[in-house]
C-alpha cells in the first residue's frame, strides 16, 4: 500500500513496514504511537479477523480444509476444546420441537399467531 498524508491507526505489519520506508524516501514522517492496552485486543483481533478472512477466501481451498484451518488457529491460541468447530460442513440453522418437525416433513405445517 502507498502511504499518503493522512491520519491513521494500522498495525505495523512488515508489508505496513516496507510502506513506511517508501514514504520516508518520498521525504513524508511517519509517526508511531504504542498501542493503548486498552484499544490492544479490538485493534489485534480486528487484524487477525481481516487476515484470517482473507486466507478463508482462497476459492482453491475446500470448506472441510478451511474449518481444519481454523481449529489449527484456535489450538494454537490455546482455546478450549469446547470452541473446536466439529460440525465439519454444516452449521445449526433451527432447533423446533418434535411435533413441529413432523408437521414440516409431512408438509402440515400451519402459520401459528404467536
Amino acid at each position: 500500500m502507498e502511504l499518503t498524508e493522512g491520519v491513521y491507526e494500522n498495525i505495523i505489519s512488515k508489508d505496513v513496514e516496507a510502506s513506511i520506508a517508501d514514504a520516508k524516501r518520498r521525504g513524508l514522517v511517519c509517526k508511531k504511537a504504542t498501542i493503548d492496552d486498552a484499544e490492544s485486543p479490538r485493534m489485534l483481533a480486528d487484524y487477525l479477523v481481516d487476515a484470517i478472512e482473507r486466507k478463508l477466501n482462497d476459492k482453491n481451498e475446500s470448506t472441510t480444509s478451511k474449518v481444519d484451518f481454523v481449529n489449527g488457529i484456535l489450538k494454537a491460541a490455546g482455546v478450549e476444546d469446547g470452541e473446536k468447530i466439529v460440525g465439519g460442513e454444516q452449521m445449526l440453522t433451527e432447533v423446533i420441537n418434535a411435533a413441529t418437525s413432523i408437521e414440516r416433513r409431512n408438509g402440515a405445517a400451519e402459520e401459528r399467531p404467536l
